[in-house]
């Protein structure tokens, strides 16, 4: 599926945000149980494509691109924080008429997933997280990242192009399946529609969360009375096999599943294992 199609396929929600409204894309397909899978940090719902194609044989399929990512709505300035972006897929889920759901969530929206968990969401079934700061003490952002969160964040954005990006996005993939010029080419495609390049310092905000809501997200995630379950790509810089050992000993009972070889983004690196395995998990 093309990225083209992707976004011809979906529909767009109007939603309240903390400043007024505002409209997310939303991609929908399958039946059966609902799953909704939660897209990272600079991804957007097209990261999922492949996985969520093979889901939509046996659940209804839910994947938005959160407010001021893909090709939702990207409001400048705007305070993103990952409690609003819990906020609005709330709202999503409203007026699709879900009252229940498995979450899926990689990278940023690990820490939505955790939220939710957090405000005892009666809606979320199960959750499945994969290569995120589940522990946010240990994430080692880029040095990309370093540079957007220092000081001079704001004026390093204008510096952002195509060929910056996909060099910084390269060092995140895995040796197994490192990014192809295709994946790289529809991934800067969906950060930098609507100039969503200006966004990339603000979007940082969830470091800034986690430092808050860090600790409170960490204890609702270990305490759980929902299935909690965990894929991770060892070969993550980001948030690899330093995270997943941690999860390991502090929360023994959790399924785990290691993909050697995968990088930070097992759902574009192997979707056929993430695939079967959140599968598994879910049925």
């Amino acid at each position: 599926m093309t990225l083209q199609s992707w976004w011809d396929a979906g529909s767009r929600i109007k939603v309240r945000t903390h400043q007024g409204e505002a409209e997310l894309f939303v991609w929908e397909a399958g039946g059966g149980p609902t799953v909704t899978l939660l897209h990272g940090y600079p991804g957007s719902s097209y990261d999922w494509s492949q996985v969520a194609s093979t889901l939509g044989t046996r659940f209804r399929v839910i994947a938005p691109d959160f407010l001021g990512f893909g090709t939702s709505d990207k409001p400048y300035p705007h305070p993103y924080s990952l409690r609003e972006q819990a906020d609005l897929l709330e709202q999503v889920w409203w007026d699709l008429d879900v009252s229940e759901s498995g979450v899926v969530a990689h990278d940023y929206s690990t820490s939505i997933a955790q939220e939710l968990l957090r405000r005892g969401s009666s809606r979320v079934t199960s959750v499945v997280f994969l290569n995120g700061a589940v522990y946010p003490a240990l994430h080692r952002p880029t040095e990309g990242q370093l540079a957007l969160l220092g000081p001079h964040g704001d004026e390093l954005v204008a510096l952002i192009d195509e060929t910056i990006w996909t060099d910084a996005l390269s060092k995140t993939f895995g040796p197994r399946h490192p990014v192809t010029p295709e994946q790289a080419a529809d991934m800067w495609r969906a950060f930098s529609v609507h100039d969503g390049q200006r966004l990339a310092a603000a979007l940082l905000h969830y470091v800034a969360d986690r430092a808050v809501d860090g600790e409170a997200w960490i204890d609702a995630m270990e305490t759980a009375t929902v299935p909690i379950a965990f894929i991770w790509g060892s070969s993550d810089p980001v948030s690899g096999e330093h995270v997943i050992a941690e999860v390991e000993r502090r929360m023994p009972d959790a399924p785990v599943t290691r993909l050697d070889g995968v990088g930070h983004w097992p759902i574009i690196e192997d979707p056929d294992a993430v695939s079967s395995t959140i599968i598994d998990h879910l049925c």
